[in-house]
């Protein structure tokens, strides 16, 4: 994904708050979802820009934060309805959900995935 992110003039960056966070989940799917909304964020990103990936929680809950900083191109939140609709069944088959936002004071947008280990 840095690859992809690179070739559109947008910088990737991965930061491990915890690097023996671990989760049982669906491997396939959650790169899945992670590799579509990244791909969905440097679409919507001005060249210049960057997002910062970061993964915090317990090995029950994961929140995979996504934040998308620098200018973004006029239509994003259309990006961002059409994402949503073309992750729902993946969504659900991780019982994880997906919210956009705004950053508090800055130019551009926060992508949250929240994970629950599924029940044993």
């Amino acid at each position: 994904m840095r690859r992809l992110a690179k070739r559109r003039g947008i910088e990737l960056t991965a930061l491990a708050l915890d690097p023996q966070l671990a989760i049982r989940t669906d491997p396939f799917h959650l790169q899945l979802v992670l590799a579509t909304v990244i791909e969905n964020l440097t679409e919507a990103m001005e060249e210049g820009g960057s997002i910062i990936l970061r993964a915090d929680g317990t090995p029950q809950e994961v929140t995979i934060l996504l934040e998308a900083q620098g200018p973004k191109k006029a239509g994003w939140e259309e990006a961002a309805a059409t994402m949503f609709a073309t992750l729902q069944e993946v969504l659900a088959a991780l019982q994880a959900g997906l919210a956009v936002s705004s950053p508090p004071a800055a130019q551009g947008v926060v992508v949250t995935i929240s994970a629950t280990a599924p029940a044993r």
